[in-house]
């Protein structure tokens, strides 16, 4: 194979087999590894050989199929994902570099039909962007909630740790130490503490046993998380 490929040409090829010649896919593969330092965009035409002959010949030929070509068997299935992403009948960029980029973006083909010379680093500064808003803002709260509930579960076994001194016997001069240092007016705090977490955990424990709507819910995650 001669001539240049890119992904456009790639995308409009009209598949005229139902299923391609296995030893003629590992002869152009090998090719395209060959020259993959001088092209790229080879690596589209890799990944549409890769998915003809999972198609032709089940998922099972992939490794052989990698392995007779010298590729890793991840890298061919990253090659075939990218080029499942650009069906021929949409737009296409023209570097397989973008196409990788913009593989998982839900706008990619309107992307790239008002902008068909869009760069590598183009393509990742707006995956990176798609990738920030993907993440929702319950997720957000989430992670969020799950840090201080972690976190206050660390703080009680703390605590726990530290009043075991009250459960065994004290040494006279430990005994005399805890009088000295011991403030009685700061008492109450430890009280008012080990209630809060009674109160704490029984919240929680009713509420993990109840549906709460999703609005409901959102605002109890806003307030724990502000809280945290």
């Amino acid at each position: 194979m001669t001539r240049a490929l890119d992904v456009a040409s790639v995308q409009r090829r009209r598949r005229t087999e139902a299923v391609i010649d296995y030893e003629t896919a590992v002869a152009e593969g090998k090719e395209i590894l060959a020259k993959i330092d001088s092209s790229l965009d080879r690596l589209m035409r890799l990944g549409e050989l890769a998915d003809e002959v999972e198609k032709g010949y089940g998922e099972g030929r992939l490794n052989r199929f990698a392995t007779e070509i010298g590729i890793a068997a991840c890298t061919l299935e990253r090659c075939r994902s990218v080029f499942r992403a650009w069906p021929k009948q949409a737009p296409a960029p023209k570097s397989y570099a973008v196409a990788q980029e913009l593989q998982a973006h839900p706008d990619r083909f309107e992307i790239i039909r008002r902008n068909p010379d869009m760069t590598k680093r183009e393509a990742r500064q707006m995956k990176r962007r798609y990738d920030r808003e993907k993440k929702s803002a319950p997720d957000y709260l989430r992670e969020n909630t799950n840090r201080w509930f972690k976190d206050v579960v660390r703080r009680a076994g703390e605590t726990i740790r530290d009043a075991s001194v009250a459960d065994g016997e004290v040494l006279p001069n430990h005994r005399r130490a805890m009088r000295e240092v011991v403030e009685p007016k700061l008492l109450p705090t430890l009280r008012d503490a080990a209630e809060a977490l009674v109160r704490l955990a029984a919240y929680l424990e009713q509420l993990t046993q109840e549906d709460e709507p999703l609005e409901e819910a959102t605002l109890e995650g806003e307030t724990l998380a502000a809280a945290g």
